[in-house]
């Protein structure tokens, strides 16, 4: 026999050609049944999760980091806040809200009954 023969297989079901060496005797599937996928998940190299399940679980890491970083970016700002109070500084104040403006209170009910009401047509 040649020592460079090689011989290849295709799968009919995946479409899949693997080459090997020598003359193939056999080619036998074999399916893991699901405790057979965790095992190997967890004891070899393989990884439980599918695509959507990885790229859903990814995506919940993504999230508890841009919630962290958002709460970062907060703290730095209040302390910015109280800075510029303790340094009392004028610009940086009129910077501040600039960057920071601050919600409008909503109107009491008083004050929204001296409003005249819209027009309806």
């Amino acid at each position: 026999m040649k020592k460079d023969y090689t011989s290849s297989y295709t799968d009919e079901a995946t479409d899949t050609v693997v080459e090997v060496p020598g003359i193939i005797l056999a080619a036998n599937r074999h399916v893991l049944r699901t405790e057979g996928i965790v095992v190997e998940a967890l004891l070899g190299q393989g990884e439980a999760l599918d695509d959507y399940s990885r790229n859903l679980q990814n995506e919940s890491v993504r999230e508890k980091e841009l919630k962290n970083d958002l709460l970062e970016m907060e703290i730095k700002m209040k302390k910015l806040a109280l800075e510029i109070l303790e340094n009392k500084d004028q610009a940086a104040a009129q910077l501040f809200a600039l960057l920071n403006p601050q919600p409008k209170p909503k109107d009491t009910e008083a004050e929204a009954q001296e409003k005249p009401a819209a027009l309806v047509r």
